[in-house]
């Protein structure tokens, strides 16, 4: 029997660094590619593509859910809430904080 591969999130899968780290562990880990936009991307052997809004606590947890280990590769760019007098140094740690 083979060995059973550890299930990676990687959160920011679909940015430039996201990319190149699914390049490196391609075949050393089944990947669930996380990404605002998830659901627009196709499924793969190496990676399993599901959207993740990790300004909602309850879908950062269904997006990580059966993972082994998680990446955060964000930054937040843009606030997703138009009412928001926060800093990008808030919504930064608001995602970060998700996440864990």
């Amino acid at each position: 029997m083979g060995e059973k591969k550890l299930v990676a999130a990687v959160e920011g899968a679909s940015g430039y660094i996201g990319n190149n780290l699914l390049k490196k562990i391609r075949g050393k880990a089944k990947v669930i590619g996380l990404s605002r936009n998830g659901d627009q991307r196709e499924n793969t052997e190496d990676v399993e593509w599901r959207s993740c809004d990790l300004f909602s606590m309850k879908d950062a947890e269904k997006s990580l859910a059966g993972a082994d280990i998680a990446v955060y590769l964000v930054h937040s760019m843009l606030k997703s809430a138009k009412l928001s007098q926060g800093t990008f140094e808030d919504m930064d740690v608001i995602l970060a904080d998700n996440f864990a």
